[in-house]
């Protein structure tokens, strides 16, 4: 646990060496899973890695111009979004060297090479995919699924969204914590206990709903409106694997998750003695609502990225509260000011 002057907050308590058990109401926040064993989605998945390391450097523009025909999108994306050539439909035909370099490089080849050894099949991914994809139809039936790829990109990209109809996965980035070129390439610690096969699903909804959804009603740029925003994200997570552990959806380990948990009405309290939620600084709380090592002015056991989850928090508790509401008036109809209040959010805490 953690303290700080909560008598601006609460006079009426005075603080001494009493230990808090937080109450865990936020768990029973969670949209019950629903039914789809009458959903039925085809979800196809593939893998541009696979062809990309199987063109002939001796006939690269003829391999090019089929990897062309077969990913009329996520080529050109990989290409010049990814991989920085450039645009791979240039008259010039550049990137037609700059590619083939690609494909000799020892380094691009031996992250393929990890990437075929931990994954030779994807078919945990295809089930798992259409399982989400399952709940997604249940819940939006009029929203398109997106189309999937995996690629590689020598440890660069994750899930990443290309155009507005296409997922890409990069399985080079899911090797597992101990791979040992992590290091090597200069990802922070806090990130490479993260790059597991659990990750996956939960990145790529993520990028699903950046696809599917643009919240319309906004207000000023603050800490309170991207929390709010990071919830509503993490919510519809909820909605799409509800089986998911809490710690994947959110990119936590599961201590970390704990430790929110176990200090929930700490993490609120100091946001509010520290004036954050309608601060416009971004420097000032960028920790708070993105992937970091640590949250300032916590522990050093508390993760980065508290702010999004006590948005989460939010979200959770305003849908329970207005179970008429559908998820999508949520995201239009109420801004992040608006959910705060109507959620009669109150972190507890109970007496030892």
């Amino acid at each position: 646990m953690f303290y700080y002057n909560y008598t601006k907050l609460l006079p009426q308590f005075i603080l001494v060496a009493l230990i808090f058990l937080v109450s865990c109401g936020s768990n029973t926040n969670k949209p019950a899973p629903v039914d789809v064993s009458d959903v039925d989605v085809e979800v196809a998945i593939k893998r541009f890695e696979k062809d990309l390391l199987g063109i002939d450097t001796n006939q690269i523009a003829k391999g090019v111009t089929t990897l062309q025909d077969k990913y009329p999108s996520f080529f050109d994306c990989f290409a010049t979004n990814i991989m920085g050539f450039k645009h791979p439909r240039d008259t010039g035909k550049q990137y037609l060297k700059r590619l083939s370099s690609l494909l000799n490089y020892g380094g691009f080849r031996a992250a393929y090479d990890s990437t075929m050894e931990q994954y030779p099949s994807i078919e945990f991914l295809q089930k798992d995919t259409k399982e989400a994809f399952r709940y997604f139809k249940h819940h939006f039936p009029n929203k398109p699924i997106p189309g999937l790829v995996t690629f590689v990109s020598e440890y660069s990209y994750g899930v990443i969204t290309c155009g507005d109809s296409i997922v890409g996965i990069g399985l080079d980035l899911y090797l597992g914590d101990d791979f040992k070129f992590y290091p090597a390439v200069k990802i922070p610690d806090y990130m490479i206990a993260k790059l597991e096969q659990e990750y996956i699903m939960p990145n790529v909804m993520k990028q699903v709903y950046s696809l599917s959804f643009s919240p319309q009603k906004g207000e000023e740029e603050s800490m309170l409106k991207r929390m709010v925003n990071n919830g509503r994200r993490l919510y519809f997570l909820d909605l799409t694997l509800p089986y998911t552990k809490d710690w994947y959806k959110i990119g936590y380990q599961e201590e970390e998750l704990k430790w929110c948990r176990n200090n929930e009405p700490h993490i609120w309290g100091l946001f509010i003695e520290k004036e954050l939620l309608y601060s416009s600084k971004y420097p000032d709380y960028r920790k708070y609502v993105s992937a970091a090592p640590n949250s300032p002015g916590m522990p050093h056991k508390a993760p980065g990225n508290t702010g999004s989850w006590v948005g989460w928090q939010i979200v959770r508790k305003f849908m329970k509260e207005h179970p008429d509401v559908t998820f999508e008036q949520m995201l239009t109809e109420y801004t992040p000011k608006e959910i705060l209040i109507q959620s009669n959010y109150k972190p507890k805490r109970s007496w030892l």
